[in-house]
Order: C-alpha cells, then structure tokens, then sequence
C-alpha cells in the first residue's frame, strides 16, 4: 500500500507495539474521499488499512528490513455506524491477530469523539518480491 499525497489517511502514528497501533487522522477539506463534507465509507477502511500498513513499515524498519507493500485482501464483519465531517479528527485502533510473511489478518476500530465509527477485520497481503529498483 504505498501512500502518497493526496492518498495518505494518517497524519500521527500515535503508538507502535508488537501487535497494536493507533493512529490519529484529521479530515481535511480537500481529501480525495469526501461525499457531502464527510469522509465516506472507503475512507474510513483506508484509514485502518494504512494503519496496518504503517505499523509494518515502522517494525521492518526497526528491524533493519526495507518496507514491504501490501494490498488489502479481504474486508470481513465490516460496520460503519457513522461517516465523519470535514475538520474532526478519527483515531484509529489495529490490533494484529495473524502474522505470517505474506499476510497479515488483524481488527480495526476507530472512533471520533471516543465513539465507534468504524469497526472491521482485514487481510493484507505482503508482496515480497523485490521492485527492479531493489535490484
């Protein structure tokens, strides 16, 4: 998942543990998945897959590894009970279930105003094949 302006759903990685992270995000007026001044359903995934994908990123690199990329591969028991107006802040919370080198199988939770807005489980796949420029 790599993740760049105007794609990125995270602004702080607000903690990192083996197998927990939260994240904050601020929406902001000119984000690219926006309906009707809120922040949409695809969002709201996109938000807890980045967070997924951060939390790996800062484990590779502590442990000397390069950051792999990884693509959602399936969104289970998915609930929205909220979408989020433009200027508020989400906080997102992953928790890692599974890890294996080509996938990682985890829960997502993220809340505004200490809410639940969101819930679900992903599977990220990891591609571990090196790009040309690694070579």
């Amino acid at each position: 998942m790599p993740h760049a302006e105007p794609f990125v759903m995270i602004d702080e990685m607000l903690s990192v543990e083996q197998n927990k992270a939260v994240s904050s995000f601020k929406i902001s007026e000119n984000n690219l998945m926006l309906d009707r001044q809120e922040l949409n359903e695809g969002g709201l995934v996109e938000n807890i897959a980045q967070t997924f994908a951060v939390k790996a990123g800062f484990q590779n690199i502590s442990r000397g590894l390069a950051p792999q990329v990884g693509y959602v591969a399936m969104i289970k028991k998915l609930k929205v009970y909220s979408l989020v107006p433009v200027g508020e802040t989400i906080i997102t919370e992953i928790i890692v279930k599974t890890e294996k080198p080509t996938f990682v199988i985890g829960e997502g939770v993220t809340y505004w105003k200490d809410i639940i807005i969101v819930s679900c489980e992903l599977m990220i796949f990891i591609n571990d094949e090196k790009s040309s420029d690694e070579e």
